[in-house]
C-alpha cells in the first residue's frame, strides 16, 4: 500500500467563512464557541478547513500565488517577521473584485497641492475660501510599505462675520494622497 497524498488543516477567520477552494469544510465554531461538524447550522466566526498543502496560497487561503502573478504589474510580497504572503499591484489604486487590501500596505503619491476650496459658514462669512492652514494629520507620501494613507484637515481663518470669531475654523476641508501601488490579498 502506498502513502497517502499529504494534507493540512486551515483555520479561517471572518464571519460565515468560506473554506479556500480545494479545500473541505471539517468544522465550525459557532457563536457561542463551541466547535460543530459542518452539518450543523449555526452563525459561526471561524472555520476549520482541510485540503492539499498550501505552499501555492497567499494569506487567508482565498488566492493563490498564481493568481497574484497573473495580475498585471504584480508581485507576491512575504511580510517580514511573518510567513504571511500578499499580492503587490503596482500602478494600482485598489484592490481587483473579490481581493481584499492586505493591512496598509501601499505606496503612495502626496495630494497635488496642500489646500482644498470650502464653504465658509458659522462665525465666517459664506463664501469660499482656499484653506491651507494644517489642523491634523499629513500632506506627504510614503514608499512601499505597511503605513495608512496620508491626509490632512486644512482650515482657513475666513472673513469673521463677528469679533469673536477665533482660530482656522471658517470652513476646513481634507485632502488626500493617493494609492500608486497596494497590497492585496
Amino acid at each position: 500500500m502506498g502513502d497517502a497524498p499529504a494534507a493540512r488543516l486551515y483555520f479561517v477567520e471572518g464571519t460565515n467563512p468560506s473554506c479556500p477552494s480545494t479545500t473541505f469544510l471539517v468544522g465550525k465554531r459557532c457563536g457561542n464557541g463551541t466547535w460543530s461538524s459542518g452539518s450543523i447550522s449555526c452563525t459561526y466566526d471561524a472555520a476549520m478547513c482541510a485540503g492539499q498543502d498550501p505552499a501555492n496560497m497567499l494569506y487567508s487561503l482565498k488566492h493563490s500565488v498564481s493568481d497574484c502573478e497573473n495580475l498585471p504589474n504584480s508581485s507576491v510580497q512575504t511580510e517580514a517577521g511573518t510567513l504571511r504572503r500578499f499580492c503587490k499591484i503596482s500602478g494600482a489604486s485598489s484592490c481587483p473584485s473579490g481581493w481584499t487590501q492586505y493591512k496598509n500596505w501601499s505606496s503612495t503619491k502626496a495630494a497635488p497641492s496642500c489646500s482644498c476650496t470650502c464653504v465658509g459658514g458659522g462665525c465666517c462669512v459664506a463664501t469660499t475660501y482656499t484653506a491651507t492652514i494644517l489642523i491634523s494629520g499629513s500632506c506627504g507620501n510614503h514608499a512601499w510599505n505597511n503605513t495608512p494613507v496620508e491626509e490632512a484637515t486644512l482650515g482657513t481663518y475666513g472673513t469673521p462675520s463677528w469679533d469673536k470669531c477665533l482660530g482656522p475654523d471658517c470652513c476646513q476641508c481634507k485632502v488626500k494622497a493617493t494609492i500608486t501601488d497596494i497590497g492585496c490579498y
